[in-house]
């Protein structure tokens, strides 16, 4: 009956430490990626979005010089980072940490230099291996608008919020 309650006790040891190990291993993930603060801005992700395992975050703020923040999330923890800044030049900043050959393209198209023309667009797509797909545009007119729209191999597109979504029907900008 002693070695019942010993072997008993040590099971429950062993599945507590991998309880904690992967809870540990989450949140360490998300707090590198993102900040508190950014957390409370994220939109709630579509149960859609959840099945595939893609996350798409976009925030943008119209007041003097528009950013925007792309973060794209895969199942297997590929991360896609774009920011831009619309002062006097327009910045353009993309990072990719990489499994299985994400390919990031990211492209401006600006006038005399500055974002704050109008029909300044920026372009980030981000190809998984899955073949998921992650567009998003913003253009810096009177009112700054953002485009975000995920595509999933079968073709389905998410909308969020009063973001006005469409499908991305070129393999990327070009």
């Amino acid at each position: 009956v002693l070695l019942l309650v010993l072997v008993l006790l040590l099971v429950l040891l062993v599945l507590l430490n991998l309880h904690e190990g992967s809870a540990g291993a989450a949140t360490g993930h998300e707090t590198a990626a993102w900040t508190a603060a950014q957390h409370q801005q994220e939109p709630a992700w579509t149960a859609a979005e959840a099945t595939a395992g893609t996350k798409v975050v976009c925030s943008t703020e119209a007041t003097a010089g528009t950013k925007v923040v792309c973060s794209t999330e895969a199942t297997a923890g590929t991360k896609v980072v774009c920011s831009t800044e619309a002062t006097a030049g327009t910045k353009v900043v993309c990072s990719t940490e990489a499994t299985a050959g994400t390919k990031v393209v990211c492209s401006t198209e600006a006038t005399a230099g500055t974002k704050a023309t109008a029909g300044t667009k920026v372009v980030c797509s981000t190809e998984a291996t899955a073949g998921t797909k992650v567009v998003c545009s913003t253009e810096a007119t009177a009112g700054t608008g953002v485009v975000c729209g995920t595509e999933a191999a079968a073709g389905t597109l998410h909308r969020r919020g009063p973001e006005v979504c469409a499908p991305h029907s070129g393999a990327g900008p070009g």
